[in-house]
C-alpha cells in the first residue's frame, strides 16, 4: 500500500490516503488533535497511487495521478476541508506519484515524468478571489527518478530529495526567485 500524506489546514489537520487493493479511492480524515480522527471522506475519484496535499492560506489542495491509462495529474481544492472543488486534469503525466509544499504561500508540485522519468516542479498560484489555483512556470531538470520525489520548502529556496534510475539518493537545493 502507498503512504498516506499528512498537511494541516486551520485549526485541523488531514490525512489522505488511496484505498487497498481493489479500492483506489481517495480518503481523507480530519483531526483537532492528531490522535483522535473522525468526519471521513471518501471521493469518488481513483487513483493507482498515493495522493498529495498541502496547505495555503485559503485551500486545501488535494493532488493524485489518475487512474485512467494517460496518468494525468489532477488537483482539486477545498476551502472548508470538506468539500473539493474545481478539478483540474494537467496535462502534465506521471506513472508514480505527485508531492506538493507550501512555498512563500504557493503550492509547489513535484513528479517524475513518463517515459522520461525527469524529475520536475510545477508552481500555484491562487486566483484572486483565492476559490482556485491557477498553475504554471513548470520547471524540468535533467535529473531522472524512481517512484515519487519530495519536496520542502527551506527558507526562501525549494528542496528536493529522489531515487535515481542509478539507485542513489539524490537531493537539491533550488533558489526560486522572488
Amino acid at each position: 500500500m502507498d503512504p498516506p500524506c499528512l498537511a494541516p489546514y486551520g485549526d485541523r489537520l488531514y490525512l489522505a490516503w488511496r484505498g487497498g487493493p481493489g479500492n483506489g479511492r481517495i480518503n481523507l480524515l480530519r483531526s483537532l488533535d492528531g490522535i483522535s480522527w473522525g468526519d471521513k471522506i471518501t471521493l469518488d475519484l481513483e487513483t493507482a497511487w498515493g495522493p498529495a496535499l498541502v496547505s495555503t492560506a485559503s485551500n486545501l489542495v488535494l493532488c493524485w495521478r489518475g487512474e485512467t491509462a494517460d496518468n494525468r495529474l489532477n488537483i482539486m481544492v477545498s476551502s472548508d476541508g470538506h468539500t473539493f472543488r474545481n478539478r483540474r486534469v494537467l496535462q502534465e503525466r506521471t506513472t508514480s506519484g505527485p508531492a506538493l509544499t507550501n512555498w512563500m504561500g504557493r503550492p509547489m508540485l513535484s513528479w517524475a515524468g513518463v517515459g522520461n522519468r525527469l524529475l520536475n516542479v510545477l508552481e500555484g498560484r491562487e486566483t484572486g478571489d483565492f476559490q482556485d489555483v491557477r498553475w504554471g512556470g513548470k520547471i524540468t531538470w535533467p535529473e531522472t527518478c524512481t517512484g515519487t520525489p519530495v519536496i520542502a520548502k527551506l527558507g526562501y529556496d525549494l528542496a528536493l530529495a529522489w531515487t535515481g534510475t542509478d539507485g542513489r539518493l539524490n537531493t537539491m537545493l533550488y533558489p526560486v526567485a522572488l
